[in-house]
């Protein structure tokens, strides 16, 4: 595979995005894998590794996060310095198609940027307060082509227009299904609040991979490339499916449930964890076929630590970047389950973590070119218990 096409924001150092944007892929597929087995060298045999899974570098992600600045008559979605990156390569192409009539619905509906454009002076509390009300759009896109839009907007100021205008944005692009606005007052580098308003009677985007058909809220969190999810969670069920008798499964930071709803059996007794309402909503919906899975909004250490006498045959972990910490990981090495599924998007807390599990080894291990033209890795491993 060769590197992406010309991208002027890359170019100028207008965009950061994609350091690696000039490497040709070959090269960079090849940097990941080595800096991901010298990091994990003294936790994985190379013998382990099976080969790299790769991925396209254009017209992958599937969720475009775009601060809003400019004008309301010629907004820019993008950067927060000002720079529009509604024609990234990187998005996909339901993504780069939609985008354009948000823009244009942001000037029919009169819709003030907040605008976080570096300034000369420090922004304080007050002055922020005579900023303007809209700070971000946030757009995802399914597989279907299905498309999911919130507003991130500092108060409700601009309900009302956004509410009486948004008939003509969902005739424009017919596939927007869900949209929502999110209540985010404060001046702060967070993307989101804590207020989510729906807008549409569809609360959530159908996300399915083929392998499993998820739920997707407005706020819930999903691998940003889709095809490459698709093959990890096929790596899941593979690499599962090939061990004996495991027959009870937790599924530790299980998100919206892909993982837990990959491994879907009628014999097996599967538990998802996540401290998060709305993807622990957005699990139970899609797993109403499966009886026998059921999700917990709870911290997956103090679920553990309530239920520590138990022995599933299988956990799996998919924490986030600061991994699954000493707590947690000294309970599974001191307990009596036979195999952990981790997936990790840090090798350096993924290293860390398997130096505690060392009363298990890594049996396989795979990287899955998640985020191509950066130098991040997901990784997953398969660790049995040996002592």
């Amino acid at each position: 595979m060769a590197a992406l096409p010309y991208c002027i924001h890359h170019s100028a150092g207008e965009c950061g995005s994609c350091p690696l944007f000039e490497v040709p892929y070959a090269q960079q597929l090849s940097a990941r894998y080595d800096a991901a087995a010298a990091t994990l060298a003294g936790v994985i045999n190379r013998e382990a590794w099976l080969a790299p899974v790769t991925s396209p570098v254009i017209g992958i992600r599937n969720r475009a996060k775009m601060a809003v600045t400019g004008t309301i008559t010629e907004p820019h979605l993008g950067l927060t310095t000002g720079v529009d990156l509604c024609d990234c390569q990187v998005y996909l192409a339901d993504l780069r198609r939609a985008l354009p009539a948000i823009k244009q619905f942001i000037t029919m509906a009169q819709l003030q940027p907040y605008d976080l454009t570096p300034s000369n002076e420090k922004i304080t509390p007050a002055k922020a307060r005579n900023r303007g009300e809209l700070k971000y759009v946030i757009l995802t896109a399914a597989p279907s082509s299905e498309l999911m839009l919130t507003f991130v907007l500092r108060s409700t100021a601009d309900l009302a227009r956004i509410k009486s205008r948004l008939p003509w944005l969902l005739s424009t692009l017919p596939d927007l299904k869900v949209v929502s606005v999110n209540i985010h007052p404060e001046h702060k580098a967070t993307l989101i609040g804590d207020r989510e308003i729906m807008l549409t009677d569809q609360t959530a985007l159908p996300m399915d991979l083929g392998i499993v058909r998820l739920q997707l809220g407005p706020v819930s969190f999903f691998q940003t490339n889709t095809g490459i999810a698709e093959q990890l969670y096929r790596a899941a069920a593979a690499w599962v499916n090939e061990l004996a008798n495991i027959k009870s499964i937790w599924d530790l930071y299980c998100g919206v449930g892909g993982f837990a709803l990959s491994l879907a059996a009628p014999s097996r007794d599967i538990t998802g964890i996540e401290l998060s309402p709305e993807a622990i909503a957005n699990a139970q919906a899609a797993s109403q076929n499966h009886p026998s899975i059921s999700f917990i909004d709870e911290d997956a250490t103090e679920f553990v630590l309530r239920h520590k006498t138990a022995t599933p045959d299988l956990v799996i972990v998919n924490p986030p970047r600061r991994g699954i910490g000493n707590t947690l990981a000294n309970w599974l090495n001191n307990s009596n389950v036979p195999y952990v599924l981790y997936s990790s998007c840090n090798t350096f807390t993924l290293a860390s973590d398997l130096t505690v599990l060392n009363n298990y080894q890594v049996i396989k291990a795979q990287l899955f070119d998640m985020f191509p033209n950066t130098a991040h890795s997901e990784v997953l491993t398969l660790l049995k218990r040996t002592s």
